[in-house]
């Protein structure tokens, strides 16, 4: 028996009917259907752990604490051998993500924003995509940074080789360095990564979203930067939650939405950590353009999607393909399928 057969067994849902669902590029998602019922079940895979689902059900429970933003419904969450899966409540989306979606998310997140804490971290630690992320309690944000932010992933990777003296020098100079660049602010809650596949709007107009969290700083500049995400509704974004947050840096009137457009006659440098991680991962920047050009020229439906939003917006469906490859060959590595577009 399949792992998926084994849990729907465990479950008593033999009779529902799997469909394979798209979005990330760690677990197994599938949506589970009967005549009458619906969910979303999660396996792990086989490099994955039972912490890393416990982590995810853990964050939404405390997102749905907060009680600004919505999250779905964790039925069950359990190992069964040597894989662990999580059974959610499914709601139905649209991605229709326009202008007055943006300012009611904006406002709710900057509400979970304003959730906070003695200190900075949180009651155990999750993870940042397959790396463990601990979270120790600090009273100094500059304390949680450095050793639970950066000095995990540093020493990972200088153990892995990919780092000589001369760079650990730097780095012990940059951290020195950070009690200089950063503000003390009281801790926030904070969600995990936050792009538009982890959020959408409900066929009933509520808010939905998927996370990891952690109790740390957040601070309006940063959350400022996030309206880059959202193709649709991503001005009203940044001027609900800059009118939220306390001590804003910025006023709504002085956000300079940039306008679009190629503004290099030539092609930039590529960002050193970029590089970095391309290393830590053993591939390359050829071979992660090859998977994600493979993909593409595999998956007509997306390519489908593609020119139709693109339509949508008078945009040359060329600069959107251009935009996932650049995504997929500088920033993150596609696995057997690429995230939801």
């Amino acid at each position: 028996m399949t792992n998926l057969q084994v849990v729907l067994a465990h479950l008593g849902m033999d009779h529902f009917i799997p469909t394979v669902l798209s979005g990330g590029s760690i677990n197994q998602v599938y949506l589970l259907q009967n005549a009458s019922k619906s969910y979303v079940l999660k396996l792990t895979g086989t490099d994955c752990t039972q912490s890393m689902l416990q982590a995810e059900a853990d964050g939404l429970l405390t997102i749905h604490a907060a009680g600004s933003i919505r999250t779905p419904t964790i039925y069950q969450q359990d190992s069964i051998g040597d894989f662990a899966f999580l059974l959610m409540e499914y709601v139905p989306s649209t991605r229709h993500l326009d202008a007055s979606f943006g300012t009611k998310f904006g406002r709710q997140l900057a509400a979970l924003h304003q959730k906070t804490a003695p200190q900075y971290g949180y009651h155990s630690p999750n993870f940042i995509g397959s790396l463990p992320q601990p979270n120790r309690f600090h009273s100094s944000w500059v304390d949680f940074y450095i050793s639970e932010r950066l000095l995990p992933q540093w020493e990972s990777a200088s153990a892995s080789g990919f780092f000589q003296s001369s760079h650990q020098r730097q780095f012990d100079h940059f951290t020195r360095m950070l009690s200089s660049l950063l503000n003390e602010e009281k801790p926030s809650l904070l969600h995990g990564d936050l792009w538009n596949g982890n959020v959408a709007l409900s066929a009933g107009e509520r808010l939905k979203g998927g996370a990891t969290v952690e109790k740390s700083e957040g601070r309006a500049r940063q959350m400022i930067g996030l309206r880059r995400l959202f193709a649709a509704g991503a001005t009203a974004f940044a001027v609900a939650i800059a009118g939220m947050l306390v001590q804003p840096v910025a006023a709504a009137s002085d956000i300079i939405v940039v306008p679009p457009g190629n503004r290099f006659e030539k092609q930039p440098k590529v960002y050193s950590g970029s590089r970095a991680l391309t290393m830590m991962g053993g591939g390359t920047f050829k071979t992660k353009y090859q998977k994600v050009y493979k993909l593409l020229a595999s998956d007509p439906n997306l390519i489908a999607r593609i020119k139709k939003v693109s339509a949508l917006y008078g945009i040359d469906p060329i600069h959107v393909i251009g935009a996932i490859v650049g995504e997929h060959t500088y920033n993150i590595d596609t696995y057997d399928t690429l995230q939801t577009y």
